[in-house]
């Protein structure tokens, strides 16, 4: 083939190995049937749990997995499965900020339900939840046009809506009233009654006096909490939910317990669970941020209904949530087989083959095999690694290949250079590189005067009948951080020799051997020291000539270094 047609082939291979929280709400195309297989066993038995009990929450999922093994691609997945079951789909996450946990969580409901199901003619988890209630409360067609937004919201189909639900269910509609009219207003075609019913769903003040009131609502805003529990309760009239937490790594990341605290990570053995009865003030001391994420994750097992609560993180994440939480805590979820590897080779071709599909179909190329440049042979052999180390190695090599314009297969991942590779090889290299300012260890480096160590290289230096070659004798420059080395010299120029031993310059841990380094001298050629230059005679007004004489005398020379 032209050589200009391979140009565009790799050119198309722009893999994209990061899956967004937007990512979850689309099908996934590149979906691979077989990956993870426990785990997609132990979800599809929760959602038919939660379908099944509509009284009840089966216990919350636990999915651990290291960076790149497919968390967020797998709630995508789950996203899919509850919307074919017929239920509702709400992610929370990325946590982290100024909001609070529930402020976090009523957020992600209220996104939710704007977003699409696919399969239902792009209507909202909204609207087709205010269809399903209607159907189940018995409501008129009327009612049903007016909730859905095929005819104009009157205030009459608000109110018999609301009886409707009542009549059905009098303690759920008592108490749930004002948010179900919250709901109907949120997914109205008015855009006043849209703002109403978004502001009372997240727990805000009034935008104007008494506009709750001219729609049936009681003013006082609830807090975050109720309005989650309530929302839970209408759904679960109609099906199960899925409120899966995504993305509290960074948050729980700034976790630090005080230096040699009991339960600080130095201890050689693991903190365990804290009892109830633990977290008092006298108890051990727990993170503000594990208790706010451990709490909250309490209530949404708690607090909802016919709802199963999904957690996706990191292993460590997770350790950090079992050991300082209360163990109730722990002892509302389950943890399913951890996210590894992709294990087959057969899984990695097909995960390979799909996504390379994609890309040549959008250019019109027809590949000599589906996973071209990657030979089959290489894939088979990739099974230790999960999809995202997959994707990086492949475009790695792509990339290689544009910027040679030489277009090779890749027959295997051995001889592949990532950007992540280098950065552990630099690792590495100034994990084996000397400390800057320690001391040399006995019988390790050559000191000053070792064959071979810096004061061979200075006489080397000093010899001038002895060539050698650039660079010969100088010491190189150690990677790791130049900055912290120029604010060590720094110091040290400014606190002088004895300070900057103390700074952690070089030579610092070990005896200095002679002089110190000269201090330039003062003296120059034809010009006297600058403190032994005479001053010059000052003039003071008001005094007697003979007077003048004496006060303006030049003051005596200070002896030199050398006189005294």
């Amino acid at each position: 083939m032209p050589a200009t047609t391979e140009r565009e082939a790799f050119a198309a291979l722009n893999l994209n190995w990061i899956r967004t929280a937007d990512g979850v709400w689309t099908p996934s195309p590149v979906h691979v049937n077989g990956l993870h297989a426990d785990t997609v066993r132990s979800l599809l038995d929760a959602i038919r749990d939660a379908a099944a009990s509509p009284e009840d929450n089966p216990p919350g999922l636990v999915v651990q997995g290291q960076a790149g093994a497919g968390k967020t691609h797998l709630l995508g997945w789950v996203r899919e499965q509850v919307h074919a079951a017929g239920g509702y789909f709400f992610l929370v996450g990325p946590l982290g900020g100024a909001a609070p946990f529930w402020e976090s969580v009523i957020g992600a409901v209220v996104d939710g339900l704007t977003r699409p199901v696919e399969g239902e003619g792009g209507e909202t988890q909204l609207r087709l939840f205010l269809r399903r209630l209607a159907g189940v409360v018995g409501a008129s067609p009327a009612i049903v046009d007016a909730v859905t937004g095929r005819i104009p919201l009157e205030p009459v189909h608000l109110k018999d809506f609301v009886v409707a639900l009542r009549s059905y269910d009098r303690r759920l509609g008592g108490d749930c009233q004002d948010t179900l009219r919250a709901l109907v207003l949120f997914g109205s075609e008015d855009l006043d009654d849209e703002d109403v019913g978004r502001g009372y769903l997240q727990s805000m003040e009034e935008q104007f006096p008494n506009e709750r009131a001219e729609r049936g609502m009681r003013a006082p805003a609830k807090p975050a909490t109720e309005i989650v529990r309530e929302l839970s309760r209408l759904l679960a009239l109609t099906g199960p939910t899925i409120i899966a937490v995504d993305q509290i790594d960074t948050a729980t990341a700034e976790t630090q317990l005080p230096h040699g605290h009991p339960d600080s990570p130095d201890r050689p053995e693991p903190a365990a669970p804290l009892d109830d009865d633990a977290a008092g003030p006298g108890g051990p001391w727990v993170s503000p941020i594990v208790n706010e994420v451990a709490d909250g994750l309490l209530g949404l097992r708690d607090l909802t209904s016919r709802t199963l609560c999904l957690l996706a993180c990191l292993p460590i994440t997770w350790d950090l949530v079992a050991t300082q939480a209360v163990r109730s805590v722990r002892d509302r979820f389950r943890v399913v087989s951890p996210l590894g590897v992709i294990g087959a080779g057969e899984l990695a071709e097909q995960l390979v083959a799909r996504r390379f599909a994609r890309r040549y179909g959008a250019i019109g190329f027809i590949p000599p095999y589906p996973t071209w440049p990657v030979r089959p042979e290489a894939l088979l052999a990739a099974g230790d690694y999960t999809p995202r180390a997959l994707l990086q190695h492949i475009d790695a090599h792509v990339r290689a290949c544009l910027a040679a314009a030489t277009y090779t297969e890749l027959r295997s991942f051995d001889d592949v250079a990532t950007p992540n590779a280098a950065a552990i090889d630099t690792a590495a290299q100034d994990a084996a590189a000397p400390t800057l300012g320690a001391a040399p260890a006995a019988g390790g480096a050559p000191g000053r005067g070792a064959p071979g160590g810096r004061g061979t290289d200075l006489r080397r230096r000093r010899d001038p009948g002895q060539r050698r070659s650039p660079g010969a004798g100088v010491r190189p420059r150690q990677p790791g951080r130049p900055a912290a080395r120029r604010r060590l010299r720094r110091a040290g120029r400014r606190l002088g020799p004895p300070a900057r031993r103390c700074a952690g310059a070089r030579g610092a841990g070990r005896p200095r051997r002679g002089r110190s380094r000269p201090r330039p001298a003062r003296r120059r050629a034809g010009r006297l020291d600058s403190r032994a230059r005479p001053r010059r005679p000052r003039l003071q007004p008001g005094r007697p000539a003979e007077r003048q004489t004496r006060a303006a005398r030049p003051a005596a020379p200070r002896p030199r270094r050398d006189d005294r």
